[in-house]
């Protein structure tokens, strides 16, 4: 999904792809409030059970409206020679009529890795190759960050504010 509303976006909106982590936080923020309902019903250790299923409930809402309206990049459709495809994408997007080019009119995309690992290996070439290079390392990044804080999360809150599961979550809620 990000990559398409990098593809999309306006440069003088580029800015606001940064949401996401304003969204990731009220994401974490409402994961820990579900908590404190689970807790309150006295579920004990089975609480993760509850978390799982809450997480799996969300996961399938947002497949479910991914279907529904994420539009497939015209680029990629482009690319792999589905042009009619691609127009229709371009028309949902920008609320104009496109049509493709006629097929006696198109220009074959030449040297295209057609399946499998050949297609993985493209992202490793070109001008493909600084992009995966810092798009990994602002991953590898982020995923340190997110994986000392947010795992540890609970230790460090249980730590300062005791180790009563209610105060514990509060804790968290505040960091």
């Amino acid at each position: 999904a990000m990559a398409v509303l990098a593809e999309f976006t306006p440069v003088k909106l580029k800015s606001r792809l940064n949401t996401w982590q304003g969204m990731w936080y009220t994401a974490v923020c409402s994961n820990l409030l579900l908590a404190l309902l689970f807790h309150s019903w006295n579920v004990g250790d089975t609480i993760w059970r509850y978390s799982v299923a809450a997480t799996a409930i969300f996961g399938v809402l947002i497949l479910v409206l991914q279907l529904l309206f994420l539009v497939e990049s015209p680029i990629w459709l482009a690319r792999k020679e589905r042009l009619d495809a691609a127009a229709r994408a371009m028309t949902r997007i920008y609320g104009r009529a496109f049509m493709a080019a006629a097929p006696s009119e198109r220009i074959p995309v030449t040297n295209q890795a057609r399946r499998g690992l050949a297609n993985v290996l493209l992202i490793f070439r070109g001008v493909y190759l600084p992009r995966t290079i810092l798009a990994s390392t602002v991953q590898i990044g982020q995923s340190i960050q997110y994986f000392a804080i947010g795992w540890y999360l609970p230790l460090i809150s249980a730590a300062l504010f005791g180790k009563d599961f209610v105060y514990a979550t509060i804790g968290a809620l505040v960091f």
